[in-house]
């Protein structure tokens, strides 16, 4: 079904020209569902929350524990996808949770740093109301981060904390689903950056966009810790 545009770095002008082509052709009912990590946003949402964990000196080692010396694939399928942002995030609350206030406050300033341009600029004339962010990040975490750009006012379709793990084994589709989402598969557009963790919601449209955008920033939390 799908007509799936895959391009391996956003450079290839190409790429995403064809995708403003598709955007601009956007039937009227139609929407555009965006990925978050590592596509409106060029960094990873878990790690910009993780990276402000304090103390460094004792949760950046914690973090990589937690990281390299748990079996995830004992906990089921695709379990370090599955499990291991929920079971860091659930750490630091839990040991610092002064975090959170720490991430709200600085959240703006990262997303306006590591935001894709080309993507905005992409969708920017579109009613913000045709716009769904749909991620595997933390739900609270992307609206933090989104807060005074463009896009705070966006639909965001993502899991809670407690929500996380289930939703990323069951996949995109079904998230939409229990957060009352229909894709329409002849009017509506998904941009990704991940064909293997974003399968089902790209192959349930026509116009289907993977891209691997320029100035990704691929960094872990506490990189030089």
């Amino acid at each position: 079904m799908s007509k799936l545009h895959a391009a391996t770095l956003a450079s290839r002008r190409g790429e995403v020209d064809l995708l403003r082509q598709d955007i601009g052709n956007l039937a009227e009912t139609g929407h555009v569902y965006l990925d978050f990590d590592h596509t409106l946003f060029l960094w990873n949402s878990t790690e910009a929350f993780l990276n402000e964990a304090r103390p460094s000196s004792i949760l950046a080692p914690l973090l990589k524990l937690v990281s390299g010396l748990v079996p995830w694939k004992f906990l089921g399928k695709n379990g370090y996808f599955v499990w291991r942002d929920a079971v860091r995030v659930a750490m630091v609350l839990l040991l610092a949770p002064w975090t959170l206030g720490r991430f709200r406050k600085a959240a703006p300033d990262i997303y306006a740093r590591e935001r894709n341009r080309l993507l905005e600029a992409a969708v920017g004339g579109l009613d913000p109301s045709r716009i769904i962010i749909v991620s595997f990040g933390l739900h609270w975490i992307i609206r933090a981060l989104l807060k005074g750009s463009p896009f705070e006012h966006a639909t965001i379709v993502a899991p809670g904390l407690f929500e996380l793990p289930s939703a990323r084994a069951r996949g995109k589709l079904a998230m939409l689903a229990r957060n009352g989402f229909t894709i329409n598969p002849d009017t509506d557009i998904v941009v990704s950056d991940s064909a293997r963790d974003d399968a089902d919601i790209l192959k349930a449209v026509r116009q289907a966009h993977v891209i691997r955008w320029a100035g990704e920033n691929t960094t872990p939390a506490h990189a030089s810790a």
